[in-house]
């Protein structure tokens, strides 16, 4: 499993434009303006994502997500001597 997260409105306007809710391949409803910058966990299928799935019942497409990039840094740093 894998983290991912969905796109920020921003983002959207960015890749897509002003009318991006009609360029996107599952469409965007309003009511899912909640999920703008929210995190999900999806199972990948050889190393891809499926291009669409359900998610709470809605539609989403691969183009609405984002892979969230794991952070390998130590919260904090640990001293060995020999």
């Amino acid at each position: 499993m894998n983290k991912y997260r969905f796109k920020t409105e921003k983002e959207f306007i960015q890749d897509f434009g002003d009318s991006w809710r009609s360029k996107i391949i599952c469409g965007w409803h309003r009511d899912m303006e909640k999920y703008f910058g929210q995190e999900i966990v999806m199972k990948e299928y050889f190393g891809q994502i499926i291009k669409s799935f359900n998610y709470e019942g809605w539609g989403v497409s691969k183009d609405m997500i984002i892979k969230v990039a794991p952070n390998y840094n130590p919260k904090q740093s640990i001293e060995r001597t020999l």
